[in-house]
This record gives C-alpha cells, structure tokens and sequence, in this order.
C-alpha cells in the first residue's frame, strides 16, 4: 500500500488518491472552459464595443484621414478631408447616449437620427490672426452675420431663431480664430441653421455690400450737435467702451508683452484708433483669403449618419476650389521665449479711464513654451494651478490676497487656449508705492514652494479635484457636445491632434505615479523650470488714468478735423447722405420674399413624446416639512450629486445684505474646528467640489400675477451644493454639517479681502455688460423677483457690498451679529427645507440612510424619531 500524509495528517489510500485525482481533473477543465467562455465573451463584448465605436462613414467627396476611439468618454473621432477645396471635418460619435444605452443599438424613429438623446452640435471655425489693430477679424465676424446671398435679410439668426428650438446659438472671436457654433436636439432644426451658417460664412452679403462694413465696423458720421465729422460703427462705438474696462485692458496688454514677434500682439477686437484704418478692399481680401474652404475645421458632434452630413457639408462647398495659400498664411508664428528678463524691470505700462482712487493692476506673465508642451508636463502644470491657485487657501493666491497689497486677484493663472501656454498672476488695487512689492512677493512663494513643496494631501486634494473635474465633465448648462468642440478646438486649430486634450488618462496616471515616487519634487522641478528659471517673464502694469478720455477724444477731434480740412463741400454733404442712408437702412425692414428665404420648422417636424426623467418627491419627509427630492438616473459614473436648501422667509429683510455675505463667505472661512485651509484641503481630497448659492424665484409664471409684491410668491432658498463618488459620500455629508452650522464666521480680515475681491469684479463687469444691469434695474420696479434681483445681483449690490466693506471695517461687531443672526434664523425650524439627491443605482445602494442621519442632525424645532 502507498500511503501519502500531509501536515494535517490525512493519509491517502489509492482509491482515494484516484478519486480525488478525477475530481481536480474535472474541476480544472470546467474552470478552464468557464474561463474560456468569459474571456471569449467579454472578447465578443468588447469587440461589439470597437466595431460599434469603429462604425466610420465614408462619402466619395472626402478622404478618410484618421479614426480613433476616445475611451476616456467614450467617444469615436473620426477627421475627414474635402477632396476638392482642403475643408476638414471631424465628427464625435458618442458610444452611449444620455441615459448610457449603446448607441449601435438605438434605432433610428422619424424625428431623429437614433441619437435623439444627444444634442447636435455643429461648428465652423477659421483660422484669423489678426494682422494689425484694426479689429478686421472682429468686424468680419459681426459682419458675417447680416445676411448671405442665400439669405439676404439683414439678421437671419435673429428671424432663424424664432421658429427654430436651437439650445445653444454663439459666434466667437479669440486671438486667433473665429467660431460659429450652435445645437440642437431637432434633425431638421439642425440642417437648417448648417444652411444659414454655411452661407453666411462663404457667401456674406458684407463682400459686396459696403455698407455692412460701414454699419458693422465703422463709418463717417456727422455728429448732430455740432456738425462736425465724426466716427460711428458698431464695433468701433463697442471698443471705445472699453476704454473703462480695466480687465479687458489687462487682458490684450499681456498678450501684447508675451507676445511682440507676433499677431497676438495686435488687438483683434481693434482699437479705437485704429479701426477706421480698414477699407473695404482690405476686408473682402482678408474674407477671400481666411473665409475659404481650404482654412475651415468643422466640428459636428451628435450626428450618427455622418455619411449624410458629409454629403450636405459638399453641397455647400460647390464653386470652391483648393487654396493651400489660405492655409498656410493663418499659421501662428511661435514666439521665440526671451533670453533675458530685461522686459521684467522694464515694465509694460498702460492705461484705462477711472479714477486714481481704485489704484493699479500688477501682474507678472510668464510665456510657458516655445514647443510644444509634453502630455505630462502639461498635466502637471494643471495640477500645479490648481495647488498655487485653485481655492482661496491655495499657497499663491492665499499670500496675494492676504498681502495687504491689493484689493483682488487679477490674471487666470495657466491659460492653455492659445498656441503656447502662459501663466499670469498678480493684483488689483496696488498703490504706486507698493507696485514693485507684488512681483518681490510672487517670486519669493514660488521659492519658497521650489524649497518646501506641497504637503501631500494638498497634492492629494489637487489632483483629485483636476481627476473630479476630467472624468465627470460636468458641463453645466453649456451643451457637451460644445465643450467638446471647443476643448478639440484649442489643439486641432493648430493642426495638433485634436484628441490631445480629451485623451489625459495615460498622462494623469504617470503624473500619480510619479508624485507617489519622487512626491513634491515633481512641482518643485516644475516651479524651477517654468517661473524661477524662466527668462521670458514679463510685468504688466494698468494704471487708471482720469484725463485718458479727454486725451483721446482730443486726438481723435485734432484726425477728424484735418480730414474735414481736405474734404470739399460736396464731399462732406455726401458723409451727411450716407449716413442719413444708414441710418434709414437700420430701421427698414426686411422684405417678405427676403424673410420667407429663411427655413423655419412646422409641427410635423417636432417630435411630440416628452423627455421624461425619473423623479420621486416625498413632501413632508419625517413629518418634520423636509421635502427630499430623488432623481434615480441610469447612468451618472458613480457619482452623488447632492442638493440641500433652507428657507429664507423669516429672515429680516435689513438684513438681506448680510444674507449675501452669508452665503459668500459659507465655504471661505473655515469652522471652528477646521482652518479654511484644512477645509478646502477636505473638500479637494473627498468631492468635486461644494458651494454655496441664494435662490429667489416666482412660484407662479402666471402673467396675472407678474406683478405682484406678495412675498408668499416666491421661493427663496439658500443651497449648499456638492458631488462626491460612492465612497466619500458620507464624507459630502459630514462637511454639508460643518459647512452649514459650524463655519468660523468670525474672521474679520478673511471677510475684508472676501468683499473687496466681490467689489472688485462687480466694478470690473458692470461697464463689460451695462445692458444687463440696466435691464435688471428696470425690472426693479415691476414686481418683488426684481426688486430682489436688482438688490442681490444689480447695481445695488454693489453700493450693499460697499456699505458691507465700511461696517467690516468700521464696525465688525456689529456685522457679526448680523450674520450670526441670519444663521440662528435660518436653522430656527426644519419647515422649508429641501434636499435633492441625484445619482445612479450605485449612489442610492451607498447611500441608504446617510441623507437621514444629516438631516438628523442638522438644528431646528424638530428633530428625526424614526428612520423612513
């Protein structure tokens, strides 16, 4: 006999050797066929998955340049190119809808194209530096829309839109581009706005006639009081405007001393004093050569038959032929980076129309690149950002504003939308003594961080926040597909790999890697080798100027009048008559053949179903006036998004400023328990983020009562709004508790520098969009949502903030009482409350009874008994 003993003493007969020899032998090959039939099945899986994602349609007038598969967001790109004229296109097939069903297994109905979940998106783009000041391409963009040969009225997006269910309608001018772009969820709807586009674009009614440029940009005029010449024009009236906007000053000012040797030096809005330099024939020219097929990218997003799409893409290029000249010459020349930091000392000096009183704008700029940036490089240089100016506890902002040299941070930090990549920090508000003490104390943090580094949950809390951002790609009310194109946009316009942007898994894993070996010399090499060693740094200083205005005004009067020296009699009647023309023009309206041109949608081709999305309200939740508000979703990426409002009804209204302060400063300032840096570290390391928000809205859209002054008519809410993955959402919900009934109330400087920095960007936008805040005090005097409105985000809000400044100031106890007294009333009773939960089945499985327990929790006359 054979006898087999193992440790634990078992001894094996033959039989039972034999037997256990057939039953390891049967296992193995059932494992081994199971695991054959998962592999082969997720092989299957994922081969359905490629060929659905590979699924590229092919149309005989253009080649196929390239196909990839975007898993990052599960998109297909494929790029085309027009046989005939050079035009390219690329379209985003997404692989999931909305509700994160498999496209290739939607059919299509007959109102959609079988991705009726998704917006179309559509986008034409130029490449347009602008060669001078002149404002050619600003000008040309304005122009562009009034009118086509097609289409001949003098606003066809203004009459297209009034029968059309667009979601989102812009044309934008950068430095260097021009885009025309819009959506919609209607397949009609969508061809016919691509017909208005690409008509007005190729064919614009502003080519021949004159008087498009001479409404648009700029023209002649008498003016009627005195009788002497003048200038007048749309985009030349716009940018004498900004003459009171510091920040827009700012902004081209950088670009001009980042970038000397090339377009970006040039305004491409244009400069008062420039701007009547254009003439017509320099216009069409610069139409002819920039405005061609060959120089256009277009973006389409949404579409599943692209087949089709490429087909009425090439009606509309009939006539066209190539022009490789146009491409070539709307190349963007690299700005070679400087060998010395002389630029820096010296300075670049301008100037905008205001008062001494709101000091100087200093900052320092320093041009990243001079090639292109490495996929990991610029991945660090993002989370980098966001560690020296991510949140207000952020190491460089937090020194700048606490400095006592300004009132507000001025510059974006990293911009990447440009050719190269450039990083601009500094303030508002510095008095001409301290102007030299912003830049000393920039250079002294960076070296400081190039000494000490980052602490490693503030690298942890950074680059989960950019990781956050990345992989949701929440875009808000801004259609995906547009923040898609316009992010393709930003690499593929020069003649990059549009996927570049999009692809940044492979480039954020080796950052992580890297940052877990070599921890914070990953950002101290960073630091030295962009800023600290980094000749091309320059110092840009706006200054206010009290007399500029007269200044110019004079300038322009002394060009005017010796114009009108040279002109003759008849000469000067004929400006009279064109403008009379003009203006007679402007106010005609368009024929009714022009206006049945413009395509428009009928019933037939609206789909009628409704979009429906899950929603579960339980009012009165617990018997305590809590409404909690469920949207189970199929698909969200794991992540919770969570919504808590309180009441506003019983608090005072003198105390409504001291409510908006409340509001701001919630997240700002810290608990008792916690720094507000340790907070914001919290908040990056375990969500994506919380904030906070006031709500006032109508309870009734009933024009009946739109004038009404009850207060019962309107809901008024504060919210705390936050998004955590499935792991960290009790984590979401411990910070809403400290947030909402712990926040450090008491910090008087941090309050300061909060107001001033409010202050600042309300006078920075109020002269940016004046209309608005005109609009929203007329409405002040309509009903209570206005009056309201007008006081929290009006003109008002700015004289609130300004008294709110002089009492924090002046008299703190008395200010914080206040807001002490705003959080005793709001948390005075449950009745009003209202939390929304929004996530997929994962979120509500990890949730359970978390959302009780907070709710539990949280103060008031009424407290939870039971569980639901």
């Amino acid at each position: 006999s054979f006898e087999f003993g193992w440790d634990w003493g078992i001894k094996m007969t033959p039989r039972i050797l034999k037997g256990l020899f057939l039953v390891i032998t049967f296992s193995f090959v059932v494992v081994l066929l199971l695991s054959q039939y998962f592999i082969l099945g997720n092989s299957a899986k994922k081969s359905a998955s490629k060929q659905a994602a590979l699924n590229v349609k092919l149309h005989p007038s253009f080649d196929l340049e390239k196909a990839v598969f975007v898993k990052e967001y599960e998109a297909q790109v494929t790029t085309y190119r027009h046989k005939t004229t050079g035009l390219e296109v690329l379209a985003v097939t997404w692989l999931r809808d909305e509700d994160n069903n498999l496209l290739h297994r939607l059919g299509p109905s007959s109102h959609s194209d079988g991705n009726r979940n998704h917006e179309k998106v559509f986008g034409i783009h130029f490449r347009t530096p602008a060669p001078d000041s002149s404002g050619i391409t600003h000008i040309l963009q304005h122009s562009i829309m009034r009118g086509s040969v097609k289409y001949p009225t003098k606003d066809p997006f203004l009459t297209l839109v009034k029968g059309s269910l667009q979601t989102f309608l812009n044309a934008m001018t950068y430095p260097d581009r021009t885009s025309y772009v819009f959506a919609s969820r209607n397949t009609k709807d969508f061809y016919n706005m691509m017909a208005v586009h690409m008509d007005a674009v190729f064919h614009p009614r502003a080519v021949e006639d004159e008087r498009v440029l001479q409404q648009e940009g700029w023209h002649f005029d008498v003016d009627g009081k005195t009788a002497e010449l003048a200038y007048s024009g749309v985009a030349y009236n716009e940018m004498k405007g900004v003459l009171f906007s510091p920040d827009q000053i700012f902004k081209q000012a950088l670009r001009t001393a980042l970038f000397p040797d090339t377009p970006y030096a040039n305004d491409s809005g244009g400069t008062p004093a420039s701007i009547p330099s254009l003439t017509f024939e320099n216009f069409k020219l610069y139409h002819q050569k920039y405005y061609h097929p060959a120089n256009a990218k277009i973006v389409v997003t949404g579409i599943n038959e692209v087949d089709s799409f490429l087909a009425a893409t090439d009606s509309f290029l009939a006539g066209f032929e190539g022009s490789p000249e146009s491409k070539k010459s709307s190349e963007i020349p690299w700005q070679k980076k400087f060998k010395t930091d002389d630029r820096t000392h010296h300075g670049h000096h301008v100037y905008y129309s205001g008062s001494k009183a709101n000091g100087l704008i200093v900052a320092d700029a320093w041009l990243l690149n001079d090639e292109p940036l490495t996929p990991l490089d610029e991945m660090g240089l993002v989370i980098l950002n966001q560690l020296l100016l991510g949140t207000s506890s952020s190491v460089l902002q937090k020194a700048l504003l606490e400095s006592g040299l300004g009132d507000a941070l001025v510059g974006n930090g990293l911009e990447t939308e440009l050719l190269q990549s450039y990083f601009a920090v500094g303030l508002s508000g510095v008095k001409e003594s301290m102007r030299d003490e912003v830049g000393k104390l920039i250079k002294k943090t960076l070296q400081k961080v190039e000494r000490e580094g980052f602490t490693n949950d503030d690298m942890t809390a950074a680059v989960n926040t950019i990781e956050f951002r990345l992989r949701e790609f929440n875009t808000g009310t801004t259609p995906k597909g547009v923040s898609f194109m316009l992010s393709i946009m930003t690499k593929w316009i020069y003649d990059f790999e549009p996927t570049h942007r999009l692809e940044y898994e492979s480039a954020l894993e080796e950052l992580k890697k890297s940052i877990s070996k070599r921890r914070s010399r990953v950002f101290k090499k960073l630091v030295r080798k962009y800023f600290l060693s980094n000749k091309h740094r320059v110092r840009v200083t706006v200054a206010p100027s009290e007399t500029l205005e007269r200044e110019l005004r004079e300038e322009e009067r002394t060009r005017l009048s010796k114009i009108e020296n040279y002109l003759s009699p008849a000469a000067l009647q004929a400006i009279v008559t064109n403008a009379m023309e003009l203006n007679k023009a402007k106010r005609e309206s368009d024929s009714e053949e022009a206006l049945a041109t413009i395509p428009t949608l009928g019933l037939s081709d609206i789909d009628p179903s409704p979009t429906e999305h899950p929603i579960d309200v339980q009012e009165n939740a617990f018997s305590l006036g809590v409404t909690v508000v469920k949207h189970k979703l199929p698909f969200t990426a794991g992540v919770a998004y969570v919504d808590f409002g309180v009441d506003l009804s019983n608090v005072p209204y003198d105390h409504l400023s001291a409510l908006c302060l409340f509001a701001d400063i919630l997240t700002e300032t810290g608990t008792n328990s916690m720094s507000d840096i340790e907070l914001h570290r919290q908040i990056g390391m375990y969500t994506g983020g919380i904030e906070t928000s006031l709500v006032v809205l109508p309870r009734s859209s009933n024009p009946d009562r739109i004038t009404a002054w009850d207060e019962k008519d309107l809901v008024t809410k504060l919210f705390i709004r936050g998004k955590a993955t499935v792991q960290n959402i009790k984590k979401l919900f411990e910070l809403y508790n400290l947030i909402l009934t712990d926040a450090n109330l008491d910090l008087r400087d941090k309050v300061i520098e909060l107001l001033k920095e409010t202050i600042h960007k309300l006078e920075n936008d109020i002269p940016d969009r004046g209309s608005d805040y005109a609009n929203l005090r007329l409405r002040a005097r309509h009903n209570l949502f206005g009056f309201l409105e007008e006081k929290r985000k009006g003109l008002e809000s700015l004289r609130a903030y300004r008294n709110l400044l002089q009492q924090a100031e002046n008299n703190w106890p008395g200010l914080l009482d206040k807001l002490h007294t705003v959080r005793n009333t709001i948390f005075s009773r449950r009745q009003g409350m209202v939390l929304n939960l929004t996530g997929d089945s994962r979120v509500f499985f990890a949730m359970q009874d978390l959302h009780v327990k907070f709710l539990d929790h949280l103060p008031g006359e009424d407290h939870l008994s039971t569980a639901p």
